[in-house]
């Protein structure tokens, strides 16, 4: 199939793809899109969508790893773990928060599939900022950052963390947070 084109004055079938994809998630659980579903929305022809994608796992996945390309992960935990996290000014940048509301869908309770897209990244992300390999730590330590980036995840899909963001950010200055922060320290300290 060709590439699909796109016209000077309007948004490209892809854009509407993505644009769709992410209203859809916002509006319904993920276990309720479908290829139909989001053709109609983006206004395209389903197999554009099979153009681009596999299916609608693979299109969850690829958009969620474009949406934190900003480097994101990276400077939350930057800031968690040198203790400036600033809530405030994350929360005034809309370009930011954009992208932290788009995270946030993939971390409702109502899909582990995406739970686990965002578990992964966001580990992933955390280990290159650390300069650590996941494969090169032992049973033990990957037991820890699955249970400290499964609670990252649950956190911020939470209803609390969207009812008042500073409460459950606040966390990490409760003794929880700040074992999860000196397990994340310690760990960064091995390389």
């Amino acid at each position: 199939m060709a590439r699909p084109r796109k016209s000077d004055n309007q948004i490209s079938a892809y854009e509407r793809i993505e644009k769709a994809f992410w209203t859809m998630l916002s509006e319904m659980p993920y276990s309720r899109i479908t290829v139909s579903g989001l053709s109609k929305r983006a206004e395209v022809n389903h197999n554009l969508i099979y153009y681009y994608f596999e299916n609608i796992d693979e299109l969850a996945e690829k958009l969620f790893q474009s949406n934190i390309s900003e480097g994101l992960p990276q400077q939350f935990i930057g800031a968690l773990l040198s203790g400036k996290l600033d809530t405030q000014a994350l929360m005034n940048n809309p370009t930011k928060m954009k992208h932290i509301m788009r995270m946030r869908l993939f971390m409702r309770d109502d899909s582990a599939y995406l739970n686990g897209i965002a578990k992964r990244a966001i580990m992933t992300e955390w280990a290159a900022s650390a300069n650590l390999s996941l494969d090169e730590l032992t049973d033990a330590e990957k037991i820890d950052l699955n249970f400290i980036f499964s609670g990252v995840v649950s956190i911020l899909g939470s209803k609390q963390f969207e009812n008042d963001p500073h409460a459950a950010a606040g966390f990490i200055t409760r003794p929880i947070g700040q074992g999860i922060i000196a397990t994340l320290k310690d760990l960064d300290s091995i390389q």
